[in-house]
């Protein structure tokens, strides 16, 4: 029988039941032993893998082992893998405020005549935008998705491909296909 200990925080499986047990009494060292054993590699692994801030990896650590308690507490987690799921946990909770941050406004920026008279129009014309438009309109729906999260949403392509659970050399890849392809649907329509 494989030693899982190791994928369990250190415990052995009649420990971890144990110590379950004594934290839905009200003893926290079930949920002090997995922060300590589990805080700093979780934060890390966000910062390396997900390329979050520093501040993010940690708030988004803290929210993960609060979540995680509550869901030992309430007998919703069992022995097993216990730091693959928390990490996941983790993972899915980046990924979230991700979502979350891309509907939210970024913040008002307001130019003033002067700056205005400085600045390169990137205005479109009715007919480009509407060119354009059709162009989207002929991309498939993953191509639609990739790009807009990329373009519209801001997100790094790192931060595309953890959102669509792909690797990034494919995203990078598939986002310059996309683009081919809508320029070249853009370029036929603006031509005819």
């Amino acid at each position: 029988m494989a030693d899982n200990t190791i994928q369990n925080f250190g415990l052995k499986q009649t420990t971890f039941s144990d110590m379950l047990n004594a934290l839905q009494q009200g003893d926290e060292t079930l949920f002090e032993h997995v922060f300590v054993k589990h805080f700093s590699d979780c934060r890390n692994y966000l910062m390396r893998e997900c390329d979050a801030s520093a501040e993010d990896a940690y708030d988004i650590t803290v929210e993960t082992i609060i979540s995680f308690r509550k869901r030992l507490i309430e007998g919703k987690i069992e022995y097993g893998n216990l730091r693959y799921y928390f990490t996941k946990m983790a993972k899915d909770n980046f990924l979230k405020l991700l979502e979350r941050n891309k509907r939210l406004p970024v913040g008002e920026f307001v130019l003033n005549e002067a700056d205005r008279e400085d600045e390169p129009s990137n205005e479109f014309d009715a007919d480009q935008l509407l060119y354009l438009e059709k162009a989207w309109s002929k991309l498939n729906p993953d191509c639609q998705k990739l790009l807009r999260s990329h373009i519209y949403d801001g997100l790094q392509l790192k931060q595309v491909a953890l959102l669509l659970n792909e690797n990034e050399a494919n995203i990078r890849k598939r986002k310059e296909r996309c683009m081919d392809k809508l320029k070249s649907s853009f370029f036929d329509i603006y031509q005819d």
